[in-house]
């Protein structure tokens, strides 16, 4: 969830990812309130992140949200060749 928030250039988007030792996480971003952010200096994206993994027969699941305003004014002058994160994978601890 970190990694996803700490991008600057959130767009409206969904994706799934697997890590190597089994986790399943189908992370979404989109934008809300847009008739109402539409003429104020920032933007309002709700972010979601399902964890889902088994242990044993069961499945177990995790859900988070969050919400986050982006100034605009920022994403304008923002270079557009800024890397873009290509994993979401969880930090480990120390990092």
């Amino acid at each position: 969830m970190r990694e996803v928030l700490d991008d600057e250039n959130l767009a409206e988007k969904a994706w799934s990812d697997v890590t190597p030792d089994g986790y399943r996480m189908d992370i979404y971003v989109s934008d809300v309130l847009k008739d109402r952010t539409n003429t104020l200096p920032v933007r309002l994206v709700e972010v979601g992140l399902t964890m889902r993994w088994t242990t044993g027969i069961k499945e177990k699941v995790l859900t988070l949200k969050t919400m986050k305003l982006i100034n605009k004014v920022t994403l304008a002058t923002t270079p557009a060749t800024a890397a873009a994160p290509t994993s979401a994978a969880p930090r480990t601890a120390g990092k």
